[in-house]
């Protein structure tokens, strides 16, 4: 039974074991630490490590349907933002397609996910540019298979979680505002991926 290491300010990835790792750990669970005031908004950990990806089906921005479990055989980074259009959200949506040509090149797909309705998923895409895929899920269906809605306000949490070419999910990172931080810590993940494969 894998155990979870919480970020920390010293430690930024955190292996099972708990020692640190330049190369990357084999699984990661990452998140912002957050004032004690704060600590009551914080979920329990989501989908865990090392579980299966939940599956879903969906339209994506691409104009195709999407199901999760076609593209094994590949590693998939699985992003969940608040909303479109959001200056945070709009950021991240952008930083995703800066890192797309190197997590392609490590043979990775992207997905982004809101609860956004589709036609908003679409004029997003294309207001940022996006060449990967994007899907509404304004049921929040989806995210509540992941375990990503805020219990309190209803809303998606900014949460990527990084899925092996089995289906399996070996990195969890959730950071709330530091986005061009967090696709860092992603693409470093595809990468320990592929250096274990």
């Amino acid at each position: 039974m894998p155990s979870l290491s919480l970020w920390t300010a010293k430690n930024l990835l955190a292996r099972r074991t708990g020692a640190a790792s330049e190369t990357g750990p084999e699984s990661w669970f990452i998140r912002d630490p957050l004032p004690a005031e704060h600590l009551w908004s914080v979920p329990a950990p989501m989908v865990t490590l090392d579980a299966p990806a939940p599956d879903f089906e969906a339209l994506t921005t691409q104009g195709q349907r999407l199901r999760l479990s076609a593209l094994r055989g590949r590693p998939v980074v699985l992003f969940f933002f608040p909303a479109a259009f959001t200056p945070v959200c709009t950021q991240e949506a952008k930083h995703f397609g800066e890192a797309l040509p190197q997590l392609r090149a490590l043979g990775a797909e992207v997905v982004g996910v809101s609860t956004d309705t589709h036609q908003v998923q679409c004029d997003f895409a294309a207001a940022t540019g996006a060449e990967y895929p994007m899907v509404g899920d304004p049921s929040a269906g989806i995210a509540r298979g992941y375990d990503v809605v805020w219990p309190l306000l209803k809303r998606v949490q900014r949460v990527t979680f990084v899925i092996d070419a089995r289906g399996i999910i070996r990195g969890i990172f959730h950071h709330e505002l530091r986005v061009e931080h967090h696709v860092r810590m992603v693409v470093r993940a595809v990468q320990g991926l592929a250096t274990a494969g």
